[in-house]
């Protein structure tokens, strides 16, 4: 298969694809090696529970130039069977993360706290989350797709910023909300 091939972009040269002819190369894969810091995002804080879960998204934002994690905060102590909620946290390089302080949903009378998102009776997994910067209303630039086990749905989600949960609001109407039984993580 033909590629055309662009001069001034970047190409990661994983398989030979877009390699029309090779002569004395040979490809050699370094060994992965985990890093001694991990996890580089721990439940440290008492409204993340038990543990924090990546059943959310990280993604380099380069309007600001900052990496930004959507994650699971699994608390089952909150009293329900499925006691998750949406946290949010920064990080300039992708190994510090910074949880800011957004004052947007109360834990234990405060709202000193990163929680974005909350869905009914805190019954919600897989929130994928990504930025649209070809969607025009700037109400619209993060969008999420989570599966509510409430409703046994898929459900969307848009926000300007994508961390003001008070304004994620659903994105899709309610005749067009898919009906499924497991959970999933798609965009």
């Amino acid at each position: 298969m033909e590629h055309e091939v662009k001069v001034n972009e970047p190409y990661l040269f994983l398989d030979d694809e877009l390699i029309a002819q090779q002569q004395g190369l040979s490809r050699y894969t370094g060994k992965a090696e985990k890093w001694s810091g991990n996890p580089i995002l721990k439940a440290d804080r008492p409204w993340e529970g038990k543990c924090v879960l990546l059943w959310g998204s990280v993604i380099r934002d380069f309007a600001d130039d900052t990496f930004k994690i959507w994650y699971l905060a699994y608390n089952p102590l909150m009293g329900m069977p499925y006691s998750t909620q949406l946290c949010y946290a920064t990080s300039k390089g992708g190994i510090e993360w910074e949880r800011p302080h957004l004052g947007v949903y109360t834990f234990e009378g405060k709202k000193d706290n990163n929680i974005i998102f909350r869905d009914n009776n805190h019954k919600f997994d897989s929130p994928t989350v990504m930025i649209d910067p070809f969607d025009p209303p700037e109400a619209e630039r993060f969008k999420m797709t989570t599966f509510s086990g409430t409703n046994k749905k898929l459900m969307r989600y848009a926000s300007p910023d994508g961390f003001t949960g008070k304004s994620w609001d659903l994105w899709i109407s309610e005749r067009s909300r898919l009906q499924i039984g497991t959970r999933c993580s798609l965009m």
